[in-house]
């Protein structure tokens, strides 16, 4: 498995994006880069972004705070997207802009309200990746630095003294990444040597460190001394991990006294170290956050597995998995991307399909009905 550099994926929505033909109906197509946040979705195609739910602080970059149920679109040759709790970012012309909630400084731009403006984020050098979640964002620039803003109070900014700031700070600048994922509270990130490092909060062992660290870890400390991590999802209070063998991992919480959890091991608990899930060899890439987590292995299988009272996992039922589950039986399925309670994914045709909670209109089904099967998501309505 070549070490590549991934995308975090985020949902979103954009202009122009062409649609199936009348036997499959007006069907989001054309979607290379994917991003759920809380209670909206963004997808890339054709370098258009189109976002759609919530936008309640203005996440979907519209000036009347509204949802929309269907995909709405946002200006602009995009190459990335990261959609976080009630804010957007993404990278157009390799310049990060961000939109919606200003709180904690999650904007980046020295904004803290909320903003329908699409504004650029000042940086030393141009935007590669981009990570958002809770109320802390990171890019990655092209010479692999890595850069951070937002939330800080528990030091997954690395910035001593500081609870916030709202421009982006040097994390480690002697280090090099290929890959960043956050959590709510923590950073992890891949370095280009394959070593995957974390930092920030540590009560439930999402860190990696082992028994007895410190409940907080302000500097960038390793996991372990491997150095054949390749990509990565990091989800509330645990991070999924995959290696260059194609295997699985997992650390942090997998869910409590009465709920299963994200990480996909059996029973519940908390698990300091990078523990390997199941034995399958052939991951290509994971999607966590806090209650659920989705994969894609071999030729394009999707896997789910954790909390599904939203009908999240896509199994047709509202009941919880434990262990990595798979969602029917196509092998077509190239993207997949979770927040708390919803699940979108992406074929290799190029259309978007949605599954869980939808009281924001989040599935993209011109509705606010929840679905517990994947779905595909309405394309804009063509003038």
């Amino acid at each position: 498995m070549k070490r590549a550099l991934l995308l975090l994926l985020v949902v979103g929505c954009v202009d122009g994006v062409s649609v199936l033909g009348p036997t499959e109906g007006d069907v989001l197509q054309g979607g290379r880069l994917l991003s759920c946040g809380s209670g909206h979705s963004c997808v890339i195609a054709g370098g258009n972004l189109q976002c759609w739910g919530g936008n309640g602080d203005y996440e979907l970059a519209q000036p009347e705070s509204r949802p929309s149920t269907t995909p709405v679109g946002i200006g602009g040759e995009w190459t990335d997207v990261a959609a976080g709790y009630r804010y957007t970012c993404g990278i157009s012309d390799s310049v990060v802009h961000c939109w919606g909630s200003g709180a904690d400084g999650r904007l980046g731009d020295g904004r803290t309200a909320s903003s329908a403006d699409v504004s650029p984020v000042a940086l030393p050098a141009p935007a590669v990746q981009i990570a958002a979640h809770f109320d802390h964002s990171c890019v990655i620039t092209d010479d692999g630095a890595l850069h951070c803003w937002g939330n800080n109070e528990e030091g997954q900014l690395t910035v001593a003294g500081s609870t916030s700031e709202p421009r982006p700070v040097a994390v480690a600048p002697e280090l090099r990444f290929q890959t960043v994922g956050l959590g709510q509270g923590h950073t992890c990130a891949i370095q280009t040597t394959g070593a995957l490092l974390c930092w920030g909060r540590n009560t439930t062992g999402q860190l990696g460190q082992g028994e007895g660290a410190p409940v907080r870890i302000t500097t960038p400390s390793a996991v372990g001394t491997d150095t054949d991590w390749d990509a990565l999802a990091v989800g509330q209070d645990q991070a999924l991990a995959i290696r260059l063998d194609g295997t699985l991992w997992a650390f942090g919480l997998d869910g409590n006294d009465l709920e299963v959890g994200s990480l996909g091991l059996p029973g519940i608990g908390v698990y300091t170290t990078p523990v390997q899930v199941g034995d399958a060899d052939n991951w290509r890439l994971v999607a966590t956050d806090t209650f659920h987590s989705c994969g894609i292995r071999g030729a394009g299988e999707l896997w789910c597995w954790g909390q599904n009272a939203d009908g999240q996992l896509a199994l047709a039922d509202r009941e919880p998995r434990d262990l990595p589950t798979r969602v029917g039986t196509r092998d077509d399925w190239e993207a997949v991307a979770v927040s708390r309670f919803h699940t979108c994914a992406l074929r290799r045709d190029g259309t978007v399909w949605c599954a869980g909670a939808n009281w924001n209109g989040q599935l993209g089904q011109g509705d606010f009905e929840a679905r517990d099967e994947l779905t595909p998501v309405l394309a804009a309505p063509i003038d």
